[in-house]
């Protein structure tokens, strides 16, 4: 049966890429401005930046979510020895 790791510590994360030895994480990122629903009536068009950092082995997805701050994210999982494959998930 498949399952999901969620870690909201960056450290923790990489701690458990090394100890499933995992080599590459995907980074899937948006990055742009998209329509929220701030209210019952009213939309209102908000930045929004994040990443989410996936990686899958023996049944099992390790992912990390990140927030605007994500590219240092990048930085540090690759100075830990990860290859990252960056994604676009924006929507325009």
């Amino acid at each position: 049966m498949d399952k999901e790791q969620i870690f909201e510590n960056l450290s923790q994360y990489i701690e458990a890429l090394k100890k499933a030895d995992i080599k590459k994480v995907a980074c899937a990122e948006v990055n742009e401005k998209r329509s929220v629903q701030v209210d019952h009536n009213s939309l209102e068009v908000l930045p929004v930046i994040k990443a989410d950092f996936i990686a899958y082995r023996d049944s099992v997805i390790l992912k990390y979510m990140s927030g605007e701050l994500y590219n240092d994210d990048v930085a540090a999982i690759e100075t830990a020895g990860f290859e990252v494959v960056r994604r676009d998930r924006n929507i325009t």
